[in-house]
């Protein structure tokens, strides 16, 4: 459980308690219904938990710190690729339909990692800072039957009491979201836009984000990190 690597983070977050990391399978499914096995490589995907000791006590939670993705990413030749989620919102607007909607930051390896089906555009519309990423309802809701990539959309977003507005290219849309999957979005976003926000994470280890995502390069590697 990354003991060995936890004295200098526990004393970087000044917490009173022990900090640990456990790698979880990506199994968030009912084996009977086949839940997730829509993407090609769920068995190499891991989903990072936070182990919380406490008053004797441990307990799990599925947030972690912004700095462990790429932290062990670095560090771990085992880790192919990471992404993180960090769930939002913003008034998004294209021409004059404004309407606010949920959005999630995530790392350009998140497509990498999941095996979403993309309708138009670029698979690697992630790994290009200015561009994002629409789901199917979410592109016929501003676009209709007209073409959506390539088109410029604004987004204004309320952080800490300050609002930034930022301008991002369509660079795809997604196809349905399969049933199986357990993680569906609406609008994917580059994490690296969120230091525009006056957010910059990577070396965070006080605060944490909704999820952190590894896939290894082989399935079972995980003990080497788990250890």
């Amino acid at each position: 459980i990354l003991k060995n690597r936890l004295p200098s983070i526990i004393n970087t977050i000044g917490l009173g308690i022990a900090f640990g990391c456990l790698l979880v399978l990506f199994t968030f499914l009912d084996k009977i219904h086949n839940f997730d096995d829509c993407h090609e490589n769920a068995d190499r995907i891991y989903l990072l938990e936070s182990v919380i000791e406490q008053d004797g006590q441990s307990k799990i939670y599925g947030t972690t710190p912004f700095a462990l993705g790429p932290s062990i990413k670095a560090d771990f030749p085992e880790v192919e690729e990471m992404t993180r989620m960090q769930y939002s919102s913003a008034d998004f607007r294209f021409e004059d339909k404004v309407f606010n909607e949920g959005v999630i930051f995530v790392d350009e390896g998140f497509l990498d990692i999941f095996s979403y089906p993309i309708l138009k555009g670029s698979r690697n519309s992630l790994k290009q800072k200015e561009q994002i990423i629409l789901s199917k309802n979410v592109a016929i809701k501003y676009f209709g039957k007209n073409e959506a990539i390539g088109k410029q959309v604004s987004m204004l977003f309320s952080v800490n009491g300050k609002e930034y507005k930022e301008s991002f290219i369509i660079g795809a849309v997604a196809d349905k979201i399969p049933y199986s999957a357990s993680l569906g979005f609406n609008i994917l976003i580059p994490f690296e836009n969120r230091k525009n926000l006056g957010l910059d994470e990577n070396g965070d280890w006080k605060n944490f984000t909704n999820a952190t995502f590894v896939m290894m390069n082989e399935p079972g590697q995980s003990g080497s990190i788990s250890d």
